[in-house]
């Protein structure tokens, strides 16, 4: 069946191609994964940000600390994203859990970084991933510290739980 050279020239070439092929497809995957992950943490950190914002207004109008927790979460509409903010302690002020109930849930402490943002992956209970941001933020002169998590799924929408395909959703 492989005497003929025409045969043999035929199977070389497609197998160049289809080599050819897979590797492009590989790296646009790569680069648009990249890509993606990369807008998703600017997302989780433009959040961070803004709830910390949120937050030290509410306590310059002089509400409470948990009064103040609740507006900061309650201001923000993040489509996709549970929010949480807990004080020094760990112990959780106010949140407002994303769509399908999925709750931004406290790294350990001493991983959150004073003043800085600490973006990480982490499992899903449902084995699916999420991207987190968390935060340490310092208010005012007394130096009240709380901790901002921000998350959101790796996959979201409804058609979270349908066919999959490769991994990919349809």
């Amino acid at each position: 069946m492989l005497d003929s050279i025409r045969t043999r020239l035929t199977l070389w070439h497609v197998g160049v191609l289809a080599l050819a092929l897979i590797i492009f497809s590989a790296g646009v995957y790569l680069l648009l994964a990249r890509t993606l992950y990369r807008r998703m943490d600017e997302s989780l950190r433009a959040s961070s940000e803004s709830i910390a914002i949120s937050l030290v207004r509410e306590r310059a109008e002089g509400e409470t600390e948990t009064e103040a927790a609740h507006s900061a979460v309650d201001e923000l509409h993040l489509l996709n994203q549970a929010m949480a903010i807990f004080d020094a302690e760990g112990r959780l002020l106010a949140e407002k859990p994303a769509p399908g109930n999925d709750h931004a849930r406290l790294p350990p402490l001493d991983s959150i970084p004073a003043g800085d943002l600490r973006l990480y992956a982490e499992p899903g209970d449902d084995g699916e991933g999420q991207r987190v941001a968390a935060s340490r933020v310092k208010i005012g002169d007394a130096g009240s510290t709380y901790l901002i998590v921000v998350s959101q799924r790796l996959e979201t929408g409804p058609s979270r739980k349908s066919w999959r395909w490769w991994g990919a959703s349809f």
